[in-house]
């Protein structure tokens, strides 16, 4: 009899962790225009430079977006559950995501809060090595640098040498 009331007790436990979920990502995204790659809600990245490697990426078979936005709460696993719902909304491969504190985007000051990361669906999984060399090599150095369009126009480039057209 205990053991079946403490496996029920488990049950209950781990049906309420999982009710529970991961917060929700505080944007609208909209309906995405045709043609469009990017959603600049952060105004630090330039649509049209972004255009010419996103474009490269969409002539290699992946639609390729990019993300900006800042929010109170900037983290990592923010970033990655905005990304994964704008490749679901927007029906793209891939995005390319970056999100802040309020004015971190642009700060010199310690402890800013700005987070960089790619996202794709397991279908269109980005090999783990490519998304490293993005995140941790070719990010770091110009994110600090508060040269944010650099940072997308780079991991774009990464994204086009990195990744097999697509059939």
């Amino acid at each position: 009899m205990r053991r079946s009331a403490l496996a029920a007790l488990l049950l209950a436990a781990a049906l309420a962790v999982s009710a529970c979920g991961e917060p929700p990502v505080p944007l609208e995204f909209g309906d995405r225009e045709p043609g469009r790659r990017v959603l600049d809600l952060a105004g630090v990245a330039d649509a049209e430079a972004l255009e010419q490697p996103l474009a490269a990426l969409e002539a290699a078979g992946w639609d390729v977006v990019a993300l900006t936005f800042e929010d109170d709460e900037a983290n990592l696993g923010l970033a990655h559950r905005a990304g994964n719902r704008l490749v679901q909304e927007w029906g793209a491969h891939i995005a390319i995501v970056a999100v802040a504190a309020p004015g971190d985007f642009t700060s010199a000051a310690e402890g800013r809060q700005r987070f960089f990361g790619i996202a794709s669906p397991d279908a269109y999984g980005v090999p783990r090595s490519l998304r490293e060399q993005i995140t941790e090599e070719i990010a770091p150095p110009l994110a600090a640098a508060n040269d944010w369009q650099a940072v997308f126009h780079q991991a774009a480039s990464a994204l086009q040498g990195g990744l097999e057209p697509r059939g």
